[in-house]
């Protein structure tokens, strides 16, 4: 498992609940927020931006939410104000 994020050490791994803009290979670029982690798979409810699919039935089941893979992702955390 080899999360890319920008500015972190390479064994870094994304944090639930914190945002990103995210540099997908496939996909696109979108921000969102990390829903959960397993190994090398995120979730991510997508809150700005539309991601690219791969198919029609793809863009069909799409609600909100796409699953990356580390290998093909690429992370830059978004500040929050607090």
């Amino acid at each position: 498992m080899t999360w890319v994020i920008a500015g972190k050490p390479d064994d870094s791994i994304p944090i639930v609940g914190q945002e990103y803009e995210v540099r997908h290979s496939r996909k696109g670029t979108f921000t969102g927020c990390i829903l959960r982690i397993l190994r090398d798979w995120a979730w991510i409810r997508v809150t700005e931006g539309e991601p690219r699919f791969a198919s029609f039935g793809s863009r069909l089941d799409y609600d909100g939410i796409v699953s990356v893979r580390d290998s093909l992702t690429y992370l830059i955390e978004i500040e929050t104000e607090q």
